[in-house]
């Protein structure tokens, strides 16, 4: 196994910056949370890499954003504070990686995972995005008109045949129900990807929207969504 190149350093608080890729969305409510339970002394070590963005050399925090938030809330700017920077990472690549890894048993949302994995280069994840944007959509981290935000489905479509049956489902839902929310929900893609693998001809699938437009949607959904 690698040895990780690991160096402590005490920081102030207040000098701390958060990497601007490699973290999850702030949820506030979870740092008034620790801000009403805080404990000094289970805070523990912030992890971080040290590297220019946007031209500034500086160490930048992968791991410890809501308990840094936490101490800033509170009042503890002037307290030093143990930073763990990981030396073997140079580049945001590398950080997001990190950060997937420091956060492997903890609450991270499936939207959070999915755009880390992306920008640290995880194949299901990169492919599904491509061809998400090449039929004019969006990932989002909420559903709406235009965007998509099953991520979970997206990658387990990607994983069956590389992307080819994601492709055809997302032109078939497009077809029958233009980049509408509910055309784009995860069960319906799932079970649209079901069936274009399962038919595998190009001429039965061109044949899938004329026959999801020829029924109410809603059914048809419901009857897809449980193959």
């Amino acid at each position: 196994m690698k040895k990780e190149n690991l160096r402590s350093v005490w920081i102030k608080v207040k000098d701390i910056k958060i990497h601007p890729v490699a973290q999850r969305l702030l949820k506030q409510p979870y740092v008034q949370h620790l801000v009403d339970h805080l404990d000094l002394q289970a805070i523990g070590a912030l992890h971080a890499v040290e590297y220019r963005i946007g031209g500034t050399l500086r160490i930048w925090v992968v791991d410890g954003q809501h308990r840094w938030a936490a101490l800033m809330a509170a009042g503890y700017q002037e307290m030093l504070i143990m930073v763990l920077v990981h030396d073997d990472v140079k580049d945001d690549a590398g950080s997001c990686a990190l950060f997937l890894k420091l956060n492997k048993r903890s609450n991270i949302g499936p939207f959070e995972t999915f755009d880390k994995e992306v920008k640290s280069g995880v194949a299901e994840a990169v492919g599904a995005l491509k061809i998400v944007e090449s039929h004019g959509l969006k990932m989002t981290r909420t559903g709406h008109d235009g965007g998509i935000c099953c991520v979970m489905a997206l990658k387990k479509i990607y994983k069956r045949d590389q992307g080819k049956t994601l492709d055809q489902a997302l032109g078939v839902a497009i077809s029958a129900w233009g980049r509408t929310h509910s055309g784009m929900e995860g069960s319906l893609m799932d079970g649209l990807a079901y069936v274009c693998w399962a038919i595998r001809t190009q001429v039965a699938v061109a044949v899938l929207p004329i026959e999801l437009d020829a029924h109410n949607s809603g059914r048809k959904a419901g009857r897809l969504a449980r193959l």
